[in-house]
């Protein structure tokens, strides 16, 4: 992780608030059928406005209206709900206590006790369960809190339309999974593909199987607790499962440990600004999306 001093950490925190300043931004209610995919991100009290910067400027160059669904990863407190709605009036917010009611409940109906117990232990997992359980379209997008949007994403709206795979992830620049590709060969017979990056994915519902899902993190296969991507193998196993092609074009890409690009330049349409690098979201991907505050799509 990059050092910060203070001259740039207030930077870097004046960048962040702007977001604070954008106008209102006018999307489908999530209550009133219809729309063909969500926009899901999981958040936390520590990077909540980074996921408005990454639902702005998703809204922003996708010039789509689909329903905005935030999940609480953790200390979304009252006072940042209403805060983060002043930008999204008509976004659905679940909470902690009542996304575990809802999908808690499901899981033990259908007696998945092997996912039950892998996504109390890592709260990764709930960016895949719940995102499949508590939904309502066909398809959702799945994005982290440190993505960011530059260009309209027309492969994702096309996969959202049906036309393609049912999976379209961003490609990692290392392969990071809890398990070994001999380990998912021998014990669910998948070849396993390399360096799917779960930070921005769509993922068709019907398609997340969650028998499937129960059965991979059974013990003695996928720990839950071992390391920060359970979730990421999980995904990596569903693509596998539908031919192993569920990538997204280079346009959407992982930021590395390069300097900052001119990303008007380089076409890109989206990046994930992973831990190690994080301080290129402020000092690459925000500058660019500042200047379009408060303007017109």
């Amino acid at each position: 992780m990059v050092r910060v001093g203070l001259v740039r950490s207030l930077r870097w925190r004046w960048r962040l608030r702007q977001i604070l300043r954008a106008p209102a931004v006018s999307i489908r209610p999530w209550e009133q059928d219809g729309a063909p995919c969500e926009f899901r991100i999981m958040t936390s009290g520590a990077d909540w406005m980074l996921a408005l910067w990454a639902a702005w400027s998703f809204y922003r160059c996708a010039g789509v209206h689909w329903p905005l669904i935030i999940h609480d990863g953790g200390g979304l407190s009252q006072s940042i709900r209403f805060k983060m709605s002043r930008l999204f009036p008509t976004a659905r917010f679940i909470g902690w206590e009542e996304a575990n009611n809802e999908v808690e409940d499901y899981l033990s109906r259908k007696r998945f006790h092997y996912l039950l117990e892998a996504r109390r232990r890592n709260v990764m997992i709930r960016k895949l369960v719940d995102f499949a359980i508590i939904g309502k379209s066909r398809c959702f997008i799945s994005c982290d809190s440190d993505v960011l949007f530059f260009r309209r994403p027309d492969q994702l709206l096309d996969l959202a339309e049906g036309n393609g795979l049912p999976f379209g992830f961003n490609r990692d620049s290392h392969t990071m999974y809890s398990i070994e590709t001999w380990q998912a060969m021998e014990w669910f017979g998948l070849i396993l593909p390399k360096k799917i990056n779960a930070g921005l994915g769509l993922l068709t519902r019907r398609e997340v199987d969650l028998d499937f899902l129960n059965q991979i993190f059974a013990p003695g296969r996928i720990p839950p607790d071992k390391d920060a991507f359970p979730e990421q193998t999980a995904c990596a196993l569903l693509v596998a499962r539908t031919g192993g092609n569920g990538f997204l074009s280079n346009g959407y890409s992982v930021a590395t440990g390069t300097p900052p690009l001119n990303l008007e330049e380089t076409g890109a349409v989206s990046r994930h600004y992973v831990g190690p690098v994080r301080n290129l979201f402020f000092d690459e991907g925000l500058p660019v999306l500042i200047k379009h505050l408060g303007k017109n799509k």
